[in-house]
């Protein structure tokens, strides 16, 4: 389910293609956007900032019904928040590893700020990092040094190996079912034999749903 706050501004985003969040205001031109903007708020709220040259800024929030669910997994894995200033030795148990994907990159921000505010240690490769530095955050996740890590479903359609990983959460889903199944690629090879677990979140009542049953059908 959608945060109260979630689902009143998707209700209003889904009513007549615009949304008053907090002092500003987002319009949506054209089917395309609309649905662009729809998939945004089912899987995070949004907050935007308008400069002075009247462009807008906007980034997902910590509000999501969506990021319960996440922690809950990464628990589950052995993955938990640091209590504290210092990190314990419970912090973390166990050797598991995920992946967590979106294809909107201001998501990937936020889930990336909140799990190391946890002192959760998470890296991400998104369209903006060099191959250099990608390169090595791939090294280090398949070496068991890096257990959490966030990419968009476009870096995760390219050519990078991360099938060390034990779990896959996907944020949200495309149009087009190739780009899930390019990321899951990059997740489970048909070389590897232990098993990897992927879970799609989805909005209940939201284009999410009809996305579900869109992809599946095609």
């Amino acid at each position: 389910e959608m945060t109260p706050k979630q689902k009143e501004q998707y209700d209003a985003m889904a009513a007549d293609a615009e949304v008053r969040i907090e002092e500003e205001s987002l319009s949506a031109t054209g089917i395309l956007a609309e649905y662009m903007r729809l998939k945004q708020f089912a899987g995070a709220r949004q907050r935007v900032t308008r400069f002075a040259d009247g462009s807008l800024m906007v980034n997902a929030v910590k509000e999501s019904g969506k990021l319960p669910h996440v922690m809950q997994i990464l628990e589950e894995r052995g993955i938990r928040p640091v209590k504290g200033n210092g990190k314990s030795e419970e912090a973390e148990e166990g050797d598991q590893q995920v992946v967590i994907a979106s294809q909107f990159s201001n998501i990937i921000d936020m889930y990336h700020e909140y799990l190391n505010e946890q002192g959760i240690a998470a890296e991400k490769i998104t369209g903006d990092i060099s191959q250099k530095k990608r390169t090595e955050l791939v090294r280090r996740f398949q070496a068991g040094e890096v257990r959490v890590m966030l990419l968009t479903t476009t870096a995760g359609g390219v050519a990078i190996t991360l099938d060390n990983a034990d779990t896959a959460i996907i944020l949200d889903e495309t149009w087009d079912p190739d780009d899930q199944e390019q990321f899951e690629d990059r997740i489970h090879r048909m070389s590897r034999i232990h098993q990897v677990t992927c879970y799609y979140l989805r909005s209940r009542g939201t284009i999410e749903e009809y996305i579900m049953g869109l992809v599946g059908r095609k």
